[in-house]
């Protein structure tokens, strides 16, 4: 998906594979396909064009399922909203990046979340209407703090994140948790870049490490 996001996981599954399976030698590593696209219908906000993005992307999917790939692994979070429309025209799987989510944050037993994505991602309601069915509640950004995300989003789309980035997530994280978030979802794959893995004192859940770590496991255990 973005650039930037896509060599940001990309990273994170190597991570991943070194820290949990101990990879060391080329071969200890799972083979990876990476098809990076021209985007039309996508920009800081998300989704711009539902037909432009699905249509590039079943195309993309069923090329890596030509290629040999196993299984698929989409790096955005908006796009998710489209999941069934892109796994309906190819035979493997697409790891879903909240269902993934989803697993982790339920067995961490946290009953409320707090939200940071891009707008598309915000306005559909996908993360809280999946989280919902398992008594999750999912609080949502402001339109000045989206706003606020948006920007941020396109600052790591064109390598322009910088601590002032980090300082507008933190005060919006804070805002989240004084309103009840047990942790925080980093639900666009662009934030943690932007973020760099800072500490704070409830969990961060990066969707984009989180994608990674199921695709790894998914390696190794197929």
């Amino acid at each position: 998906m973005g650039i930037v996001a896509t060599a940001y996981t990309f990273n994170k599954i190597i991570q991943h594979a070194q820290n949990i399976y101990q990879a060391q030698y080329d071969e200890e590593y799972p083979e990876i396909f990476i098809h990076s696209l021209a985007f039309v219908g996508l920009d800081e906000t998300g989704i711009t064009d539902k037909t432009q993005v699905t249509q590039t992307l079943i195309k993309s999917a069923q090329k890596l399922e030509q290629q040999g790939a196993n299984y698929i692994i989409i790096p955005c979070n908006s796009v998710h909203e489209y999941y069934q429309d892109i796994q309906s025209q190819i035979s493997i799987p697409i790891i879903h990046i909240v269902k993934a989510m989803k697993e982790q944050i339920i067995d961490e037993g946290i009953s409320c979340v707090g939200l940071l994505s891009s707008e598309s991602t915000n306005t559909s309601g996908f993360y809280s209407n999946m989280l919902k069915k398992h008594n999750i509640q999912v609080l949502s950004v402001s339109q000045r703090e989206q706003r606020l995300l948006n920007n941020i989003i396109l600052n790591v789309m064109g390598g322009k994140q910088s601590i002032t980035d980090q300082s507008v997530m933190k005060k919006i994280i804070n805002r989240l948790y004084k309103a009840g978030a047990e942790a925080i979802i980093l639900g666009c794959t662009e934030l943690p870049v932007a973020w760099k893995d800072l500490s704070f004192h409830i969990p961060i859940y990066n969707s984009a490490s989180v994608l990674a770590e199921a695709a790894v496991s998914f390696a190794y255990n197929d």
